[in-house]
C-alpha cells in the first residue's frame, strides 16, 4: 500500500466540508451542503487552499491559507500549517485533517 503523502501530492476538489467538534457537540458544515474549493499538495511538503461557500445566503467567509504540511502515517492525518491565511489568527494556526480524498479526473 503506498504512503498517504504519496498518495496526496496533486490537486484535489472538495466535496464536502464538516467541522467535528472534539468535545461531541454536533457536527457542522460552515459552508453549507454544497461547498466549493481545491487543496494542493505538493512534493516539497508545502500545501495552498480555497473553499468557499456556494449558497447565495450563506454568511460564511471563504477560507484561504497556505503554509508547510506534515503526515502522521501511522494514523493517516495531515497536519497543516497556515503561514499565510485570510482570515485574522489564521497565520501559524496549525490545523489537523483527517479527509476522505478522490482524485481530479
Amino acid at each position: 500500500m503506498a504512503a498517504l503523502k504519496d498518495n496526496l501530492v496533486g490537486s484535489w476538489r472538495l466535496v464536502k466540508y464538516e467541522e467535528l467538534p472534539v468535545d461531541g457537540s454536533p457536527t457542522t458544515y460552515p459552508l453549507g451542503d454544497r461547498p466549493k474549493g481545491y487543496i494542493i499538495y505538493s512534493t516539497d511538503g508545502y500545501m495552498a487552499a480555497l473553499l468557499s461557500s456556494t449558497d447565495e445566503k450563506s454568511k460564511a467567509d471563504p477560507i484561504a491559507y497556505a503554509g508547510p504540511y506534515s503526515v502522521d502515517e501511522k494514523q493517516q492525518i495531515v497536519h497543516q500549517q497556515a503561514d499565510v491565511s485570510l482570515f485574522p489568527g489564521g497565520p501559524g494556526k496549525r490545523t489537523v485533517a483527517k479527509s476522505e480524498w478522490r482524485a481530479i479526473g
